[in-house]
Parts: structure tokens; sequence; C-alpha cells
């Protein structure tokens, strides 16, 4: 009895660690950051869930990498909406985008730099909207 009770100690310990992992990387989009100037600050590795909510939402986010190497960022998007995925440097200027179809997912890989911020904008090209949220995963490999 005491052997299971110990068990079942250690398996609660494991899941309220688990849950403080994967809540410390959680985040949701915070409205209004619809334009650079009013980005919103994300972090690598968060988990960022948001929705296009008119025909002219345009989510914008900025970060701060902490290492240097490839990057990706991932945006996984609704079955039934288009949205494209843009990165911009420090100075609002285009990187690059990734533009793919209806309900695919978009993703930008890109040699990042630690200590410079980055700015990643999710928009839809033809107006689409939903209450269905998209999920955004900026990452970066040593």
């Amino acid at each position: 009895m005491l052997k299971s009770k110990k068990i079942f100690s250690l398996f609660l310990v494991v899941i309220f660690v688990f849950a403080l992992t994967v809540s410390s990387y959680a985040a949701t989009e915070n409205e209004s950051n619809d334009d650079l100037l009013n980005a919103q600050r994300i972090y690598e590795g968060n988990r960022i869930r948001g929705t296009i909510g008119t025909d002219h939402d345009v989510d914008y986010y900025v970060i701060e990498f902490e290492h240097s190497g490839e990057g990706d960022i991932y945006l996984k998007v609704p079955k039934e909406q288009d949205y494209d995925l843009y990165l911009y440097n420090e100075n609002g200027a285009y990187i690059d985008s990734s533009k793919n179809d209806t309900g695919e997912y978009e993703l930008i890989l890109y040699d990042v730099r630690a200590g410079e911020k980055y700015y990643i904008g999710i928009k839809a090209p033809f107006g689409d909207y939903s209450k269905e949220e998209y999920l955004l995963v900026p990452r970066v490999f040593n």
C-alpha cells in the first residue's frame, strides 16, 4: 500500500512539472498587434495561438532570439483558411515569406542572429478570417 502511494505521488509530481513546462511555452495573441509598432513580444520556443478575426486583421509579433543558428518559423493554419507568413528585420524590411495554399502550413527557414529583433507577420491575402486559431512556433537550432 505504501509503495502504491509513493508511485501515485511521483505520478502527480511528473504531471505537475509537465504542466508547468507546457504552460511556460504557451502564449495567446493579444490585440492590438496590427502593425509593427504594436507587435506582440514573443520568445523562441513559444507556441502562440491566435486568430485572424476580421477581413482586415493582420497579426505582428516581435522576437529577439537568444541563440544564433538556423531558425524556423512554423505556422499551422486552420483547415479552411489561407494565411501567409512574413519575416522582417528589426528595421521592418522584408526578409522572406511563405505563401502556401488554403489549409496548408507555412514555414520560413532563416539563419538568425542572437540579440537581433525580427518581426513576424501573419496576413490573409484574400480577406479570410476565422474564429479558429492558428498556431505559430518560432524556433532556432544551434
